[in-house]
């Protein structure tokens, strides 16, 4: 999973002051699973983890670790990334009720006061419906949807958004 927000940089921030090139993360739960072991005085970074409550979690990087499998030591390739299921999206987009309208010269939005998604239909062009496009797509196409379902139509909730 990848690392966001501050964590980000509190990483950077351990590789410079480290020394080092790798920028592949393991915890000890991790690292103990795989079978390898911290080098004698290497130190794990502590990052911010949010929960329903602040915690904090220590991770390790794999140039400061031995007896790792050879497919995770450091130069070897990332795994795969994940893909948006646009089949999945497509589904679900129809599911919403939710109209989708592409119209030139717009950036991906979604319209509360028409309730309808506007995306450019030379980025998205197909892109959900069918034919393969970046996770990108998919993500802003579920962001959308997640804006839409707050909608007074769908979200209507004493306290919410009816008025007292």
């Amino acid at each position: 999973q990848p690392f966001t927000g501050i964590n980000v940089l509190l990483l950077w921030q351990a590789m410079r002051r480290y020394s080092l090139d790798c920028n592949r993360w393991l915890t000890g739960d991790d690292l103990r699973q795989l079978g390898g072991t911290v080098m004698d005085g290497q130190k794990p970074v502590t990052l911010v983890r949010y929960r329903p409550a602040l915690s904090l979690m220590k991770v390790i990087n794999l140039a400061q670790c031995e007896g790792l499998p050879d497919a995770l030591q450091p130069g070897w390739p990332l795994p795969p990334q994940p893909a948006a299921n646009h089949g999945v999206i497509s589904r679900l987009v129809t599911a919403s009720g939710i109209p989708v309208v592409f119209r030139e010269g717009t950036e991906p939005v979604y319209r509360p006061l028409h309730d309808r998604i506007e995306l450019p239909p030379a980025h998205y062009d197909d892109s959900l419906y069918g034919a393969e496009s970046s996770m990108t797509d998919g993500n802003e196409m579920l962001r959308l949807l997640v804006q839409a379902s707050g909608h007074p139509q769908r979200l209507n909730r004493y306290g919410l958004t009816v008025d007292e």
